[in-house]
């Protein structure tokens, strides 16, 4: 039986599912859940050749609460992403569903 759920709720089901939908969006979940990482070093973690398309998935998902951004200080200047409480939370229920994938495919 499938609990009754408000219009509201499935629209904010839609979103969340059209965000992870994005080009790279669970990568990037899944490669910051041991922990921050600085923009190239997830470019390298993920494989993703597209600098473009990793910047863009990056802001959607700061937009959405799910990861933060911080700003170093450092000699050339840098950046290092990590996961809000929210985006922990999610990273957490879509871990084994990438275990699977990663386990089952050919």
């Amino acid at each position: 039986m499938v609990p009754e759920v408000t219009t509201e709720e499935w629209e904010y089901v839609h979103r969340l599912f059209t965000i992870l939908a994005k080009k790279w969006a669970v990568g990037v979940l899944i490669t910051l859940f041991p922990g921050n990482l600085r923009f190239a070093e997830m470019q390298r973690e993920i494989r993703c050749p597209n600098t473009k398309t990793l910047t863009m998935t990056l802001k959607t998902l700061e937009e959405e609460g799910l990861i933060n951004r911080e700003i170093l200080h450092t000699r050339p200047p840098g950046v290092r992403y990590g996961l809000t409480e929210s985006g922990r939370s999610l990273a957490n229920l879509l871990y084994p569903l990438w275990k699977w994938v990663s386990d089952t495919r050919e």
